[in-house]
């Protein structure tokens, strides 16, 4: 799996994550110093737990 990461100057937080066909937002929270162009890397971070977790669960949970 390929993932590049770039930093896009036009924003104080924001970079750009290429996953696969993918294209992610990054950036912080206004609070933070971001401008909220896309979720933190702490959200995502927690969405893919979310994610797993869950898929492990449907996985064990009988149909």
């Amino acid at each position: 799996m390929s993932i590049q990461i770039k930093r896009d100057q036009s924003l104080a937080m924001r970079h750009i994550v290429h996953v696969r066909n993918h294209v992610i937002s990054v950036d912080g929270a206004v609070e933070e110093g971001g401008v909220d162009a896309g979720p933190n890397p702490h959200d995502l971070y927690d969405a893919a737990l979310a994610r797993q977790n869950f898929a492990r669960v449907s996985l064990k949970s009988p149909q």
